[in-house]
């Protein structure tokens, strides 16, 4: 038996242990950003057909660690137990359209990695990118869950993609401005040369999206004159260098591909591309 099966044994005879009611448990794995897969657990009451998906990838990491199913057990059923109240608050506005409009955003993820996602959900080209849109759960009730709109969720509000994207746009600017950092103002050091900034947004949360909107590039016209790489180094920032003839594009391809290999979650992967703004075009291109 491998350690993951070990592991699900011990969490589910846990489970059952401190559970004060009968219940079923399903052990499954759902789609993940960029194709892949995330191993999840579903706990349903008595007359319940849906419930929270709760991800066991840090629960397993833990449990490696030596942590006892019994600590593991409690903190995940309080992450449940959250996120189940929330889910239910959720639900009864979902279905309205006039309550949702103001939490939903854009986002920007890989389109080859995400073909078969795409398939099922509304989104706009850029570059070799995809932009789709998401609803982001109350914050106090869920840190950081979100839920991609797909097609289902336009036909349940009655509105069409232009509607849904003009409003994510609208949102975004009023809710998630592009924040520019430089690297030595991140870190507490003195500046380096050429300069490094960071482009995300205010959460610094699904923020490499910002570098698709005008006022993103103005920020960065604003300290830099001239052309720049953008390097997609999640799908929560970009990092932005000036074209100061230092490093070629092909130096810079190697260096984003290396770093998404090996130190970027394959779900936050955004691109293996680098891209130069031209400021004579106005334009970024590939």
């Amino acid at each position: 038996m491998n350690r993951e099966a070990v592991f699900l044994e011990e969490l589910e005879a846990e489970l059952r242990r401190q559970l004060e009611e009968p219940v079923m448990l399903r052990i499954h794995r759902i789609p993940r950003n960029n194709g892949g897969e995330s191993l999840c657990l579903t706990i349903l009451p008595p007359g319940r057909r849906s419930s929270p998906a709760v991800p066991l990838e840090p629960y397993f990491f833990r449990w490696s660690q030596g942590q006892s199913p019994g600590e593991l057990v409690r903190e995940l059923l309080g992450e449940w137990r959250r996120a189940d109240r929330g889910r239910e608050l959720e639900k009864l506005a979902f279905g309205d359209y006039q309550q949702v409009k103001g939490r939903i955003y854009r986002m920007a993820v890989n389109r080859e990695k995400n073909r078969r996602l795409l398939e099922g959900q509304p989104w706009r080209p850029f570059l070799d990118w995809a932009l789709v849109c998401y609803y982001r759960l109350d914050q106090r009730l869920i840190p950081e869950a979100t839920v991609r709109i797909d097609r289902s969720h336009l036909k349940l509000w009655g509105i069409t993609e232009e509607e849904l994207f003009r409003q994510a746009m609208e949102n975004s600017r009023r809710d998630l401005p592009p924040q520019l950092f430089s690297m030595g103002e991140l870190l507490g050091v003195g500046e380096e040369e050429p300069p490094l900034y960071v482009l995300t947004n205010g959460n610094r949360y699904l923020g490499a999206e910002s570098i698709t909107r005008r006022e993103a590039l103005e920020k960065i016209q604003e300290k830099l004159p001239g052309d720049f790489y953008v390097l997609p180094s999640s799908i929560h920032e970009c990092l932005i260098l000036p074209d100061s003839g230092q490093f070629s594009k092909e130096t810079l391809n190697r260096l984003v591909q290396e770093i998404n290999r090996t130190q970027v979650d394959s779900a936050e992967v955004l691109s293996d591309q680098v891209y130069l703004y031209r400021r004579d075009l106005n334009k970024l291109c590939l």
